[in-house]
């Protein structure tokens, strides 16, 4: 299914092979306990890249988002994204624009990113 040979990639294959021998009435458990190993906190990404469907049939959706993670400098997030921030995070919120996605009109905040 994942054709990456990454760090993430390979543990991700392990969980999901763990995840198969467990028996059903122990996934829950098992999921609870690999949570911490599988999820950061991250943003869902729109992206209007032409070829971003081809590309991720190719290269793979990690590959992406490791591109992705490499290359951007800063978020803009809803203001009700930002606030769910932790406390040293939000200190690096700043007012941006509004931006209109045709007759709606979102304010957005900028989260610098550390590099």
């Amino acid at each position: 299914m994942f054709r990456g040979t990454g760090t993430r990639t390979r543990r991700l294959g392990a969980l999901l092979e763990r995840r198969r021998r467990t028996p059903r009435e122990d996934r829950a458990a098992l999921d609870r306990a690999c949570f911490p190993d599988l999820f950061t906190k991250r943003a869902i990404v729109f992206t209007d890249t032409s070829d971003f469907t081809t590309r991720t049939a190719r290269d793979g959706i990690l590959h992406f988002l490791r591109v992705f993670d490499e290359a951007v400098a800063e978020a803009l997030l809803t203001p009700s994204a930002g606030a769910a921030l932790d406390a040293p995070t939000l200190k690096r919120v700043v007012p941006h624009k509004i931006v209109t996605f045709g007759r709606s009109a979102i304010p957005v905040v900028r989260l610098r990113l550390r590099k």
